[in-house]
């Protein structure tokens, strides 16, 4: 489709909203389709931009426009603007593009929105490979590999309510594909334990990949997992925040994923807390103390203070309870 064969405004018509076939989501690639905002918008003023239709002989087909189609519907709006081409006059291809493009324009997609458009081109559009993978993929800043699209395209078969928290919670992509590869009734159970909560995208990450591979090692459900007493007990505890029950259910889980890591963690701790180190030293383990060389971090400004400090930790370095720092490590646990 060139530019020569697109309508002007001047070829506006106005056209009854029951003669628009709501049902036909043939071009559809805008999730969610409710917009309080617009519907607010307008019942003040109106439709602002005509919306593009295909004439379909019976009915008219929507190319571009679902959002306004729908909130005039609930608006009580009874016909709305539109440019209308024949069906000789643009190609199934041609329409989507039409759509694609105009939308590109005026707004990013989300990652749901990106899930339809990808799986539009490649089953209803029939693109080649080639194209897929050159040219769409990068418009929509995807880059995945065949399996992660594959698992990608999962999203699209979700629940409404569980697609719908992904966008307003602008959920990662990493995190949808962890999320996939649960079950459909685990994915329900998810839902109902998570969306409560306030995790970011790194803690999300955390606790999906906890729930999975606790389920994969004790054979249980994600539903066996969230329903034991301690976890109840945080998500039903009026006296906390939102974000005080993320973070404690994170604990809980590490804690069940990594029992002997959490035991080494809490006793490093308490050793700490006993050593009564000088204010202003930090002293920290190994990561996952899989190594045996511990770091100490403090801030000096000037001689004097180095003096100070050197000799604050040659004192700590001379107390028994020292020792057993040093000897916290994977190699020193027996299983």
């Amino acid at each position: 489709m060139t530019i020569n064969s697109l309508k002007k405004t001047s070829d506006l018509k106005v056209i009854s909203i029951r003669d628009i076939d709501i049902e036909d989501r043939e071009f559809l690639i805008t999730f969610p389709l409710r917009s309080d905002g617009l519907i607010n918008s307008i019942k003040e003023i109106g439709v602002v931009s005509p919306i593009i239709l295909r004439d379909m002989q019976d009915r008219y087909q929507i190319i571009s426009g679902f959002k306004r189609v729908f909130a005039c519907r609930e608006s009580d709006i009874e016909s709305i603007k539109a440019i209308v081409y024949s069906k000789n006059e643009l190609t199934d291809k041609e329409a989507f593009y039409f759509n694609l493009y105009e939308n590109l324009t005026l707004r990013p997609f989300n990652i749901v929105e990106k899930a339809m458009i990808l799986n539009k081109l490649f089953k209803r559009i029939k693109i080649n490979k080639k194209e897929y993978k050159k040219k769409f993929l990068p418009l929509l800043g995807i880059d995945l590999n065949k399996k992660q699209l594959k698992d990608f395209f999962c999203l699209l078969d979700l629940d409404k309510k569980i697609k719908t928290y992904f966008v307003e919670k602008n959920i990662s992509l990493k995190n949808i594909l962890q999320w996939v590869r649960f079950t459909k009734k685990e994915q329900q159970d998810l839902f109902r334990f998570i969306s409560p909560l306030r995790l970011n995208s790194n803690k999300l990450r955390e606790v999906l990949l906890f729930l999975e591979e606790i389920c994969q090692r004790d054979k249980i459900s994600v539903k066996d997992i969230i329903d034991c007493i301690e976890i109840q007990d945080v998500l039903n505890n009026k006296n906390i925040t939102a974000s005080q029950k993320s973070s404690k259910i994170r604990d809980i889980l590490k804690r069940k994923r990594f029992p002997q890591l959490t035991s080494m963690e809490k006793s490093f701790a308490n050793t700490i807390k006993d050593l009564k180190l000088p204010k202003g030293i930090i002293f920290r383990p190994p990561e996952y103390f899989e190594e045996k060389e511990f770091s100490i971090e403090f801030k000096i400004k000037n001689k004097e203070e180095l003096k100070r400090i050197s000799g604050e930790l040659l004192n700590v370095s001379e107390k028994e309870k020292i020792s057993k720092l040093f000897k916290m490590s994977w190699k020193n646990v027996r299983f």
